[in-house]
């Protein structure tokens, strides 16, 4: 006796039946790229219900410009940018609404080179490193995602956020300091715990 299954449509049957607003392929779509569309909102915002916020919005707008995806390039990477785009918006809101302030030197300790004779390496995993990022002041976050991980320029990070170039390689250069201070703060009292 045969079972019949189901079998999973492919990415441009997909994205047809999304934009015809069918609503197992909607579903489809929102099941198959929740898990990695929210790790994109997470590094963004410590706190999950936020992220969660972002990933909402950013899903709406998915649906909304679904037409205008011409079907070239990667597909998850278009989903992504407006993910990172949407993270955007909802921190210039915020700024908007709360009045983020801008760091300045003598507001962060900031050894600019830290000692280099520390040969310790821990192994450090993803997670950990991104519970470290999540720590960044939220101007400093926003540089690190958009440079380290995201790829774009410094001028690009300008124009996306509204501050100066030179402004995104300073937030960038702190950011990368912090998360160095925080892994050796880690390393040190990994080695404590195990001194006799």
């Amino acid at each position: 006796m045969l079972i019949k299954t189901k079998i999973a449509p492919n990415e441009k049957e997909l994205i047809e039946g999304c934009e015809k607003g069918i609503e197992k392929y909607c579903k489809l779509l929102f099941n198959t790229y929740y898990g990695v569309m929210l790790g994109i909102c997470r590094r963004y915002t410590p706190d999950a219900e936020e992220a969660k916020d972002i990933l909402q919005e950013g899903f709406i707008k998915i649906f909304r410009y679904l037409k205008q995806y011409k079907q070239e390039g990667s597909f998850e990477g278009w989903m992504k940018r407006i993910m990172v785009n949407t993270a955007i918006d909802h921190y210039k809101k915020s700024i908007r609404e709360h009045t983020v302030n801008y760091l300045n030197d003598e507001e962060i300790d900031r050894p600019e080179n830290l000692d280099q004779d520390d040969n310790d390496h821990f192994p450090v995993d993803p997670q950990f490193l991104l519970s470290l990022v999540l720590q960044l002041p939220v101007v400093y976050r926003m540089v690190f995602n958009l440079s380290i991980i995201e790829g774009y320029s410094h001028k690009k990070i300008g124009e996306m956020l509204g501050i100066n170039e030179s402004t995104s390689r300073s937030n960038l250069s702190k950011a990368k300091n912090k998360v160095r201070m925080m892994l050796k703060d880690f390393s040190h009292e990994k080695r404590s715990s195990y001194a006799v």
